[in-house]
């Protein structure tokens, strides 16, 4: 799940809503993305209302974006 960390609120809603209606007895992780760092906040937050395991880590901005073997403009354009 990509989330940003002033979207707390939505990204604990969401989480609920996932483990409730897809991850019940299945006990599969949610991983949570993002390109900073995170805050206590977000993840302290996850943790509280989490039933499944929840891992978080950081993107690299190497990793972000399009691939440079493709038309840059055409890719922006097609979004």
């Amino acid at each position: 799940m990509l989330a940003r960390n002033a979207e707390v609120d939505r990204e604990i809603r969401s989480l609920t809503s996932l483990e409730n209606r897809f991850y019940k007895g299945l006990h599969y992780p949610i991983v949570f993305l993002n390109n900073k760092a995170w805050d206590e906040d977000l993840i302290d937050g996850v943790q509280r209302v989490a039933i499944i395991v929840t891992e978080s880590g950081v993107v690299g901005e190497d990793s972000c974006g399009y691939s440079r073997s493709i038309n840059q403009v055409k890719a922006r354009t097609k979004i």
